[in-house]
């Protein structure tokens, strides 16, 4: 710093500024007299100033003062128990009989603390009607504790016994909660952690029949639901209202120390000490790691998660060389405090509360065979720091002990601990005595260790020793893991000392079924020929003894464990020589079943907009274990979760569930993340998601661009339909290529091209589509060849994907579709009859044909549709070149005397850029049924071969499409009374055929 720097306080930075109420307004009923009274609170220092004053209907405002009208009560502060102050200030007036005007009355407060004024007003206050109830302000604590009972109170003062309650919250999550009262009936059945309100108290009024009422909320807080609360309660009193509102200053979550703490050996020569902090609120929490002697570490920020709830966690850690433990008097202090903390909580560790206690073993005893030596092995192994102490004692048959010390009878080795590759140490402490030829009596050794880590000391006997028979083999303890999984292989051992030659080892196995085992070492010859998944012995170890002409020999256990044999296992090893049998048992700790999680998470819509995610996890054992769902960017949050757990046999399976704002996911970089720990596992193993995986179910699904027929200086409207994606962030834009070029211009809205802001619609099953579009004229000078290619992006595709129209072939009709002479065939009454007119050099998109009838009397043209009289042919359309298409239209009907009355069938065209085009059959020829030559006969076989599919077109539409594949998925338009489609397809509209009343006269006598 180039200057000091200062800062200066005053009174006025006190954060302890007045808090005023509304003024209660009280008439004595025996008097004219009138009291108003204003309650000002947790103030401090005592620096008070209090002014009343009267604001007439004219706005006019008269400071009032002591004198005959008015009189001023003495403020006199007083402590509110949280060393701030209170006071009740008050104003008495007589009512004038003869003022009938409303005025208001302020009470006006200042003090240092306040920038400006505050004050309080009684409202229009009509003076013939004082005795309207007083609603207080609400009272309670303004800070909340999750999980901590809460209860706030609403007084009002001069309420009719109709007066009514309701408290109103809305919760931080938007929902809406209107609690009533309960009748006094149920007020010992409130229904734990609910909202309960009661009428707390009610008692007589200054005022006569009126009443002095409190109410009361009771609830226990979370974060979730009171984190952005807003409350107030609303009472009602012959059709009065009034309302007032609580505002809650601060919402804490207390942290939950998780114990154990952790502790674990770091390498080189290092502990590491940690404390994990849950479900505090807010996210800010101070952690101090300190020590007893020597200089205190540096403390690491600590790093936060954030529950589904809100509330967060930490874990906080330090590490510190093992030779400070050394000094059994080095203690270590973590402490922490927070918002929500009345003050600092912590806790001390020192060595002794380290979780690495020594372990031991049976003593060996061995004699040496060329001399009288007697040795004394024991194994301590499993503990940390290298704080070992043993003792041996000597213990006489008459129970006398005697401390086995360094002398001229006992030689007592150095213990040398070293690393048993488990960070923790091991060490042999050995006791080595020549054998007493005079003595026969049995003693006992015991063999005594002492460790921080242990509450007490621990030992090891030899049971009564036979001095003059110390060649007795020496059976140890059983080795091997004591934690076995399913489906992994264990192999446990049993090692003796000094045996025969003619020990033989038999394990013994009670399943858990009750089945019993008896397994024998196999042969050597056999060791290689192991049946899979058995009990298989074998000698897996022999080598000589100290003792001559005896052998040390381990034996070895093994098989593939299983959940129903295995679960209740008992298991020992028992080893016979020269009629001397030894058995040592093994106990198995934990039997285990590793949880099988293959597939993904799987996620699904609902109706709400979130997002449900589940995982199962299958066959695990025990049933404990833990799932954890997170979400987020960058640091997770956790989610919310349900898990419903199933057992089969003796596994178990189990079904999570969470749910998942569905916003969220419009971040691709949102992941969710299941997390699940069990005992058969050594680490925390987990699965994600996010919209970019592969297995993200709602990939937008992106249809080709269909090309309608492109006619230059029409609009066109180009369309690519975007379906069943989530969430609905997509987007799309547009791009041109002019033909022969690979230049790529980005089309944007405005007076040449049209693109509609893309509106996606949820579907029935949660997801969205929508369509991306295009409108132009297109040009043939200037579209002719162009490319359009739509570009879609979503979240869940990894990179845009393009659909495109390919070269347009934009067509500009400047000519006229031909039709061909019909050729009328010979019309028979009774006979069905075609004809024909083909159609060529055309779109049919651009053309609409009909038929029509010309009557011989009127001459009028009557529109034919299709009936049970006439029927109409589908035009199959077949490519002529590269811009125009051909096709025939055919007209089907049975001749009977009707037709006699036509002149003749006419085939109109009409076309997009021209006047209708029409071809006759001329005047036709209707003749008498007579017997047909054999010409005819072929005639009305071809005919009736060449029957087309009928077409109704009776109120409705029907499609000729084109037998061409460069010509499918086309759009449709209307014009006028008629149905027009673009290229591709053609609809033909008819009218129903109208029969004059002359034609039903001359029909009659040829029915009759």
């Amino acid at each position: 710093m180039d200057k000091q720097e200062s800062r200066e306080f005053s009174v006025k930075d006190f954060p302890w500024p007045p808090q005023i109420e509304d003024i209660e307004v009280v008439k004595s009923p025996s008097s004219s007299t009138v009291k108003l009274t204003c309650k000002i609170h947790s103030f401090f220092p005592d620096l008070l100033t209090v002014k009343w004053i009267e604001k007439k209907t004219d706005g006019q405002e008269v400071d009032v003062i002591n004198n005959n009208k008015y009189v001023i009560s003495n403020t006199s502060s007083k402590a509110d128990g949280k060393h701030t102050l209170s006071c009740n200030v008050s104003l008495s007036f007589e009512k004038s009989h003869d003022s009938e005007d409303k005025v208001e009355y302020v009470c006006r407060v200042e003090h240092p603390c306040l920038k400006s004024p505050i004050q309080s007003r009684t409202g229009l206050l009509q003076l013939e009607d004082l005795h309207s109830f007083i609603v207080h302000n609400i009272q309670g604590p303004q800070t909340w504790v999750v999980g901590e009972k809460v209860t706030l109170y609403c007084a009002a003062s001069n309420c009719k016994k109709d007066v009514s309650v309701l408290w109103i919250l809305k919760e931080g999550d938007g929902t809406p909660q209107e609690v009533s009262e309960l009748p006094p009936e149920k007020h010992e059945m409130i229904p734990p952690a609910e909202y309960t309100a009661v009428r707390d108290n009610t008692e007589k009024s200054d005022i006569e029949e009126l009443l002095n009422i409190t109410s009361s909320l009771s609830f226990v807080p979370s974060i979730t639901k009171h984190r952005n609360l807003t409350l107030s309660c609303k009472l009602s009193s012959e059709g009065k209202t009034k309302e007032k509102s609580f505002q809650l200053k601060h919402l804490y979550a207390k942290p939950q120390f998780l114990e154990p703490a952790e502790f674990t050996i770091c390498s080189p020569g290092e502990v590491q000490l940690g404390i994990n902090l849950r479900k505090f609120y807010p996210e800010t929490i101070d952690i101090t790691w300190s020590c007893n002697k020597g200089k205190s570490p540096d403390t690491k920020i600590p790093e936060y998660t954030v529950n589904y709830d809100k509330t967060c966690n930490t874990k906080s850690e330090q590490r510190f060389h093992v030779d400070l433990f050394k000094d059994l008097d080095f203690r270590v202090n973590v402490s922490w405090k927070h918002e929500s903390m009345d003050k600092q909580e912590s806790r001390e560790f020192s060595v002794k509360d380290f979780p690495w206690p020594p372990q031991i073993e049976d003593i060996e005893v061995v004699k040496t065979p060329s001399s009288s030596t007697v040795k004394l092995t024991c194994k301590i192994h499993s503990f940390f720091p290298d704080l070992l102490t043993v003792k041996w004692i000597e213990k006489k048959t008459d129970g006398q002990e005697v401390d086995v010390i360094n002398n001229n009878k006992y030689v007592i080795s150095n213990t040398s601990s070293k690393a048993d590759g488990k960070h923790t140490l091991s060490c042999n402490a050995s006791l080595s005595f020549e054998k007493s030829h005079d003595s026969e009596d049995k003693v006992e050794y015991v063999c005594l260790v002492e460790h921080p880590c242990l509450k007490s000391p621990i030992q090891s006997r030899t049971g009564l020793l036979q001095l003059e028979d110390l060649h007795s083999f020496i059976v140890h303890n059983i080795q091997g893991p004591q934690t076995w999984v399913v489906g992994e292989k264990v192999t446990l051992y049993c090692a003796a000392s000094n045996c025969k030659k003619d020990v033989s080892v038999l394990w013994i196995l009670k399943e858990g079924d009750g089945t019993p085992q008896e397994v024998s070492e196999l042969p050597p010859e056999k060791h290689e020929t192991i049946p899979p998944a058995e009990y298989t012995a074998v000698r897996d170890k022999t080598e000589k003894s100290d003792i001559e002409e005896l052998l040390n020999i381990t034996s070895s256990l093994s098989f593939v464990p299983s959940i129903t044999k295995h679960r209740n296992l008992t298991l020992s090893c028992k080893l016979s020589s020269e009629g001397k049998t030894k058995e040592k048992s093994f106990q198995l700790k934990h039997l285990h079943v590793k949880p099988k999680a293959s597939d993904p998470i799987k996620l699904a819509l609902l109706d709400s907009g979130e997002v449900a995610g589940t995982f199962n996890i299958l066959e695990f054992y025990p049933k404990d274990i833990q799932i954890i769902w997170t979400g987020g960017v960058n640091s997770a949050s956790e989610l919310r979760s349900t898990e419903q757990i199933t057992e089969h046999g003796y596994t178990h399976d189990v079904h999570s569930e969470c749910r998942i704002d569905g916003l969220l996911f419009k971040n691709p970089d949102y992941t969710v993340k299941v997390s699940w720990k069990h005992e058969s596992m050594d680490s925390w193993e987990s699965r994600q998601i996010s919209v970019r995986d592969k297995d993200y179910p709602w990939r937008p699904e992106i249809q080709n661009i269909p090309v309608p027929g492109i006619i230059s200086n029409r609009p066109t409207r180009l369309e690519c339909k975007i379906s069943n994606f989530f969430p609905d962030n997509v987007t799309a834009k547009w791009l041109r290529k002019e033909k022969d070029s690979k230049e790529l211009f980005p089309l944007n809205h405005g007076e040449k091209y049209k693109v509609p802001v893309l509106k996606p619609e949820k579907q029935s099953e949660n997801t969205f589509t929508c369509t991306a579009s295009l409108n132009f004229t297109p040009s043939l000078e200037t579209d002719q060849g162009a490319d359009f290619i739509c570009v879609v992006e979503h979240p869940s595709l990894g990179s845009a994907v393009e659909k495109k129209t390919g070269a347009l072939q934009v067509t500009d009709f400047l000519w006229r579709p031909r039709i061909e002479e019909i050729i009328t065939p010979h019309i028979v009454i009774g006979r069905k009859v075609t004809i024909k007119c083909k159609i060529s050099d055309c779109i049919p998109g651009a053309v609409t044909v009909y038929w029509l009838a010309k009557e011989k009397r009127s001459g009028r043209l009557i529109p034919l549709s299709n009936s049970e009289t006439y029927i109409t042919s589908q035009i199959t359309w077949k490519r002529e070149n590269q811009n125009s298409f051909y096709g025939t239209s055919r007209l089907t009907f049975t001749s009977s005397l009707q037709t006699a009355d036509i002149l003749e069938f006419i085939c109109r065209v009409e076309h997009a850029e021209c006047q209708p085009i029409e071809k006759g059959t001329g005047p036709i020829n209707v003749t008498q049924n007579h017997m047909r030559s054999e010409a005819e006969n072929q005639n009305h076989m071809r005919s009736e071969a060449e029957n087309p599919n009928h077409l109704n077109v009776h109120s409705r539409k029907r499609s000729l499409t084109v037998n061409d594949d460069d010509y499918d998925d086309l759009n449709a338009g209307k014009k006028g009374n008629r149905y027009q489609y673009p290229i591709g397809i053609l609809t033909l509209s008819w009218w129903e055929l109208r029969l004059d009343v002359d034609w039903i006269l001359c029909l009659l006598p040829i029915l009759a």
